[in-house]
């Protein structure tokens, strides 16, 4: 039975509303061992994620790479966190200038529903800031062929993401306020346009977070220099593709479920036998689960509120779905 319903969980990512699961980020936990060194684009990198330098009028703020990378016993919960050291030219910029991108490498999402995506991450700085959450948190979407197609492909719910966001206030004046929790939403939509002159269809392939921060570095200007420690990265977002679409095999497993539309009753009817049936609603709430063992079956569905719902039938040849309609 449990082999059932794990399978049908993935039919509904296309669902109003959609589960969400966890999605691997390389390194999100800074567990690996390898620190952070020079990647081919010549840009700080440890696994996982890289570090860009903003350019800046006055130029001149660095990522200090001696003081930044592995810092093991710093993380959450005293496990291993990364660190990044940001130096600023004068204390005038230090209320002025966001100065490093903490960014992601991309994330393939091309095998995945379209939906929502939640990056959430933990971040606490080393010495007390100058202003609460001086920082900016923005997504790139790109296709195959590395096109920006954000504008195409991508919406944010602000207020979503702001409430999220706004119901712990980052102290970042209290020296002691420890790892607080940062997170990003966005909303990868269909997308049929097409641009010749970009030679792309615009679909979205590739999908990176970047963290944008370093203002107001410190309260204590003279310094002009402060740490921060990121830890505990996690991404959820939409099921994985189903290959098989509603009804598309049907035919195939002679499965045969009438009347349907119907008010009280439904048959359903399979050749090949019938292990199971399982009735869900188009959101995923289960109605019915039901051991069978034979090729017919009577099913009531005279207590389901009118409307749609998906069966699932289960037979030695896999699984199979319809959608019903209870009149």
């Amino acid at each position: 039975m449990k082999q059932l319903f794990t399978f049908i969980i993935a039919l509904f990512a296309f669902a109003a509303v959609q589960a969400q699961t966890p999605i691997n980020l390389i390194n999100g936990n800074f567990e690996d061992l390898t620190d952070m060194a020079k990647n081919t684009d010549g840009k700080w990198a440890i696994k996982g994620f890289f570090l860009t330098d903003v350019p800046l009028t006055p130029a001149g703020n660095y990522v200090n790479d001696a003081n930044s990378g592995l810092a093991p016993g710093q993380g959450d919960g005293s496990t291993q966190a990364f660190k990044v050291t940001v130096v600023q030219p004068d204390a005038t910029s230090n209320s002025t200038y966001q100065v490093v991108a903490l960014t992601t490498e991309p994330i393939d999402i091309s095998n995945r529903e379209f939906g929502r995506y939640n990056h959430k991450f933990y971040l606490k700085p080393g010495e007390p800031l100058n202003a609460k959450r001086p920082f900016t948190y923005t997504y790139v979407v790109t296709d195959e062929k590395g096109v920006d197609v954000t504008a195409f492909t991508a919406t944010v719910d602000d207020v979503a993401r702001q409430a999220l966001n706004a119901n712990a206030d980052f102290k970042a004046t209290t020296a002691t306020a420890g790892y607080q929790a940062l997170q990003s939403l966005v909303d990868i939509k269909a997308n049929t346009n097409t641009d010749p002159s970009l030679g792309s269809v615009l679909n979205a392939k590739y999908l990176t977070f970047q963290f944008n921060f370093g203002k107001n570095v410190n309260l204590n200007t003279a310094l002009l220099t402060n740490t921060y420690y990121f830890d505990n990265f996690t991404l959820t977002g939409p099921a994985e593709k189903t290959t098989t679409k509603i009804d598309d095999r049907a035919a195939s497993f002679d499965l045969k479920v009438y009347p349907n539309p119907a008010r009280e009753n439904l048959t359903v009817s399979c050749t090949n036998g019938i292990d199971e049936i399982a009735v869900f609603s188009m959101t995923g709430a289960v109605k019915h689960k039901i051991p069978v063992g034979s090729n017919n079956y009577n099913l009531n569905i005279s207590q389901l509120p009118k409307g749609s719902y998906i069966i699932a039938v289960k037979n030695s040849k896999g699984v199979v779905k319809k959608i019903i309609t209870k009149m």
